[in-house]
């Protein structure tokens, strides 16, 4: 089981004032709806479609996640803003370990490394904010993700607003199609 981690711990480890445990509950939640599914068996996936090459990328061409590696689906948190925008794998996974159902789904109940619970925390932004950039951060080469089913495309928005909430970077304006009419 993860080790118990007061509020005040985590804001010593993090640099991240504006941090509470009630905004991580509520990524949580974006997180946990995001993954849940509405028929049968299974459960939503997102899908980076690359040149299957490795390295920057996945070693296969249609990466589904869950599915592939935590650490090859981390790789699209390369095109997320600048150096500054990362927190560090140890505010990462401080923040994973306060996710308590989620980090059990994750990853069938087994405990993560800092740097594994960091990869899963990493594919999540990467993901989400390419989904609220219309994978306008992942040029050309760097291919593009979708949701499947495709219906859940918002759900993983809600996951980026969550996180933006929480002081990940960079900002982002939210779109007209996010806004309550």
């Amino acid at each position: 089981a993860c080790p118990m981690i007061t509020r005040e711990e985590m804001l010593k480890a993090t640099n991240q004032p504006q941090m509470t445990i009630d905004l991580v509950e509520e990524l949580e939640g974006k997180i946990m709806k995001f993954f849940e599914m509405e028929w049968g068996t299974g459960k939503a996936q997102i899908v980076w479609i690359t040149s299957g090459q490795g390295s920057d990328y996945p070693s296969t061409v249609e990466a589904r996640w869950p599915g592939i590696s935590h650490q090859e689906m981390a790789r699209l948190d390369f095109y997320r803003g600048a150096l500054a925008d990362d927190p560090g794998n140890a505010c990462l996974a401080i923040v994973f370990r306060l996710m308590k159902t989620f980090a059990g789904w994750i990853n069938y109940g087994k405990d993560l490394n800092v740097v594994q619970a960091a990869n899963v925390m990493e594919a999540l932004l990467g993901a989400s904010y390419a989904a609220v950039k219309g994978n306008r951060n992942l040029h050309p080469q760097h291919g593009y993700i979708y949701t499947d089913p495709p219906s859940y495309w918002l759900r993983l928005k809600e996951i980026w607003w969550a996180f933006q909430k929480l002081g990940f970077g960079p900002k982002v304006q939210e779109e007209l199609e996010n806004v309550a009419y």
